[in-house]
């Protein structure tokens, strides 16, 4: 993430190669900065909030679900993963961003000790179901933002351009999940 503006800032010098390509890579950052940046205020207020409220709802939640006596630890580790990784995009079509959704289900989770599985399972369900969450959701900053610059609908971006991958990778991610687990 942190090579992202150097290569986009090398692209637009490569557009200008006959230009000056210093000149257009200052007129690009500075049209970001004061045009566009301060139109997508929206977005980034949902991305820094969401990782607020979910870890605040995890800890309001996980004395609940312990008092309850909801013990994800009796479902079985495969199933136990899957069902999370395919919850946290399903949670994204009704509007919860997957920052929200991962840091309020991540803590309610049990430990990799406790489901006898290698953590490697774990955060393999947990970063992947997010990752899916993120192209396919219409809720989502990244596809807000691809939306936006395309003139296009979030709906559009997230179900039609991304729905054949989404299906194709969550279900190859799925059986990857389950291999996890049994190693």
């Amino acid at each position: 993430m942190a090579l992202v503006p150097l290569i986009a800032m090398g692209w637009v010098a490569l557009q200008a190669v006959g230009d000056h390509p210093a000149a257009a890579v200052c007129d690009s950052v500075a049209d970001f900065a004061t045009r566009e940046l301060p139109g997508l205020n929206g977005e980034l207020v949902l991305l820094s909030m969401a990782g607020f409220i979910g870890t605040l709802g995890s800890a309001i939640a996980s004395p609940l679900v312990d008092t309850a006596g909801i013990d994800l630890s009796s479902i079985p580790a495969a199933l136990l993963l899957v069902g999370v990784f395919w919850l946290v995009p399903i949670t994204g079509q009704i509007g919860m961003n997957p920052i929200l959704a991962v840091s309020l289900i991540g803590p309610l989770l049990p430990s990799p000790e406790v489901l006898g599985i290698a953590p490697v399972a774990m955060v393999s369900a947990i970063t992947s179901d997010w990752a899916l969450s993120g192209v396919t959701s219409p809720f989502t900053a990244s596809v807000l933002l691809i939306a936006a610059y395309g003139n296009v609908s979030p709906a559009l971006v997230a179900w039609r351009w991304n729905g054949g991958y989404v299906m194709t990778v969550g279900a190859v991610v799925s059986l990857l999940i389950c291999a996890l687990v049994t190693v």
